[in-house]
């Protein structure tokens, strides 16, 4: 399904900043120019795990509805007023039950420590867990289990994650004037920075800025005869404690374009779960870190002993920037605070990435991308129209992905500043507020209109067709749109069947308002055909068609 709101180019334009960041870091340092070419589909077939699941296991990934692929419990639960989604893996499942005083005697057997064993089993294990968490309110059992370090949260509307306390107490949805409408409020940039949050302006009115004059920022003066033919990053160096998934995609961002990455892991039992993930014993070849950690170096080190800080410190004193994606209160543990950083060296920085941010009444809570998802309203807003109760949502890890590509352009805009102005930086970046972010609209119109708003699916709201139709073979999908007359006048010719001459069909807004009578009319006519060939049909006739692919089409 679709996710909500227009994600392709959302995603595209976060690509091309650190795209165009990346290209001005080598301008300032080689005088040259570059060309920055970002794709869609290319920024969009990134944020999962499809490619590598097929390349390296011929797996194709299937819907679950919120079942997690491959840990359990972990989906959205009722509880007595909503919905909470609860993620329990290996190194939760005995606090849980420890926590779940009368849970059945069955789960106390050391085959359900496994993963992979509770996952298999989620049909059994899954009612008794929904009617433990049945007799809880989302506050109550959100509540309890993060105290014991247990994810869970609710699964908040877009206009329940604004009013939450923890976005309430960031600053996060910011206060605009807007000339059509007044006062309201939108989402601020995700990110805040020496502990302030970049202002947001007014929105702009139609043709605004025509007789403003040109703006300038300051650049600063070549540093070095860097080689034109050099990658752009190359000798920028990052130092960067991270793990599974949000700071490692980020730093594999960094590192494709020529940074320098040195991944720190804890040889005391602090290595990157991802390095576990697979069929084989051998850490080093797990798919799944190496998906996410290619062109980097890494080394192990105790963090905590004298010796190792001091390994620490001589890494940081030659680096541009430190980043880590742990949990709050990690960093101050290992010595490696801001302020412990600037005292080995005092312009350096500092990016830290943590689930609902530094600062909040709630920013101890632990969080994986799934629940953060769910706490944020993209999780309600990713459904068909009115599925709502339960939501379903998508299983993709959206959070860390969308961080990722943020955390590339932070760092690089920060050592840019840096270079500029002669002094580091804090940054704090929120991936719940990352992935808000990513739902910007709906936010605004929730806080705009008093009303939450509610999910459409495939369908678009201001054309006809839009959707994704059924064709030939298993689960085989074709996605067609008609964005204008034309476009809808070359397909009512391959449609035939009088779609051409009916009255419901003949403009735009008859389309949208019959909408339910016109997309079985195309399902019969894509439903015995091969998707690959209705897209090169449509496509030379100039209509908006695409296949909804798997791993092994990508491939």
């Amino acid at each position: 399904m679709r996710p909500p709101e227009t994600q392709a180019y959302y995603f595209a334009s976060l690509f091309a900043t650190a795209g165009v960041l990346a290209a001005l870091y080598r301008r300032e340092r080689s005088g040259q120019g570059d060309h920055v070419d970002a794709s869609m589909q290319e920024a969009l077939a990134t944020q999962e795990h499809i490619i590598r699941l097929w390349a390296n296991e011929q797996q194709i990934a299937k819907r679950a509805g919120s079942q997690h692929g491959s840990v359990a419990p972990a989906r959205i639960f009722p509880c007595k007023d909503g919905f909470v989604y609860l993620y329990v893996t290996r190194q939760h499942w005995k606090l849980f039950l420890s926590v779940w005083k009368d849970h059945p005697a069955t789960f106390d057997a050391p085959d359900w420590l496994n993963n992979l064993y509770r996952r298999a089993h989620a049909d059994e294990l899954n009612p008794a867990v929904e009617a433990f968490l049945g007799k809880f309110t989302r506050a109550e059992i959100t509540e309890f289990l993060q105290t014991k370090g247990i994810p869970c949260v609710p699964v908040n509307t877009p206009m329940g994650f604004a009013n939450d306390e923890q976005v309430q107490s960031r600053g996060f949805m910011a206060p605009v004037e807007h000339a059509g409408f007044g006062s309201t409020k939108q989402p601020a940039m995700p990110f805040v920075i020496d502990g302030a949050r970049p202002p947001v302006g007014s929105v702009p009115v139609l043709d605004s800025w025509r007789d403003s004059g040109e703006r300038h920022t300051a650049r600063a003066t070549s540093t070095s005869g860097a080689s034109g033919g050099a990658a752009p990053l190359n000798g920028m160096r990052i130092v960067s404690f991270d793990h599974v998934l949000a700071g490692p995609y980020g730093t594999t961002i960094l590192a494709e374009l020529g940074a320098d990455v040195i991944k720190v892991e804890s040889s005391k039992g602090g290595m990157d779960p991802f390095r576990f993930f697979g069929t084989g014993e051998d850490p080093n070849l797990s798919p799944r870190f190496l998906e996410f950690n290619r062109n980097k170096r890494s080394f192990t080190v105790n963090l905590k002993h004298p010796k190792g800080q001091g390994v620490l410190h001589d890494l940081v004193a030659k680096a541009d920037a430190v980043l880590d994606n742990y949990s709050v209160d990690v960093v101050e543990r290992i010595g490696l605070a801001y302020h412990q950083l600037c005292a080995v060296k005092p312009d350096i920085v500092n990016l830290r990435m943590p689930g609902l941010g530094t600062t909040g009444p709630k920013r101890h809570f632990s969080t994986v991308g799934v629940n953060i998802t769910s706490f944020t309203g993209l999780t309600y807003m990713w459904n068909h129209p009115g599925v709502t109760n339960p939501p379903i949502g998508s299983q993709t890890v959206f959070p860390d992905y969308v961080s990722g590509v943020l955390c590339a352009i932070i760092i690089i805009s920060g050592v840019l500043h840096r270079d500029r102005q002669k002094k580091g930086a804090f940054i704090d970046l929120a991936q719940s507020e990352a992935t808000a972010f990513m739902i910007g609209a709906n936010l605004m119109e929730a806080a705009s209109s008093g009303i939450n708003p509610e999910p459409i699916g495939n369908v678009s709201v201001s054309v006809a067709p839009h959707g994704c139709y059924p064709c030939k073979g298993e689960d085989r999908w074709c996605v067609i749109a008609a964005e204008n007359e034309q476009q809808w006048a070359a397909l009512t010719k391959i449609l035939g069947t009088g779609v051409a001459g009916d009255p419901r069909f003949a403009t735009n807004a008859e389309r949208l308002q019959n909408r339910e009578a016109l997309d079985p009319i195309i399902l019969e006519w894509t439903k015995n055909k091969d998707a690959f060939a209705i897209r090169e049909q449509l496509q030379q006739a100039g209509i908006p068609c695409g296949v909804v692919q798997t791993g092994e089409d990508l491939v």
